[in-house]
């Protein structure tokens, strides 16, 4: 099994989506996937009904390490021009809407915080050495998923 076969099987990716290339840094230990939404139309996200593409934007997730090495999944994710909803992202299946981090990340720092019952400083600490500062603050600022008690 390749590369892209494997990160298509591993992510779970379904149409439109495909895992287009994996780059693999050894020096710097990272992975990126890139991932592309095909030629479309697309569905629009609010009701469904099919729409040309408007545009793009790069976006890039943290998700969670191959072995020892960073990965981010990248992604041009396209809007849609939607004739009863106007201009509309497409949303992606590995995170949520405004995400910086893949929905197995957050829930692998949720499980964290949940199992270690340390402090956030921590926690937040250990996951912010892989990422920009300020990126583990989004983690910790979702009240709906990260019910402490």
């Amino acid at each position: 099994m390749r590369d892209v076969e494997l990160y298509r099987a591993l992510l779970g990716v379904t149409a439109p989506w495909t895992v287009a290339g994996v780059d693999v840094d050894l020096t710097g230990q990272r992975v990126v996937v890139r991932v592309e939404a095909g030629a479309g139309p697309y569905p629009c996200p609010e009701c469904g009904t099919s729409s040309r593409r408007y545009d793009g934007k790069r976006r890039r997730w943290r998700h969670l390490d191959t072995m020892q090495f960073t990965t981010w999944i990248e992604a041009d994710v396209p809007r849609v021009e939607c004739a009863s909803h106007g201009v509309k992202q497409l949303r992606v299946p590995w995170a949520e809407p405004g995400s910086q981090f893949t929905a197995l990340f957050e829930r692998l720092a949720i499980d964290l915080l949940q199992e270690c019952r340390r402090s956030t400083s921590t926690v937040e600490g250990s996951i912010s050495t892989h990422t920009k500062p300020g990126r583990a603050q989004i983690i910790f600022q979702h009240p709906a998923k990260c019910s402490l008690s």
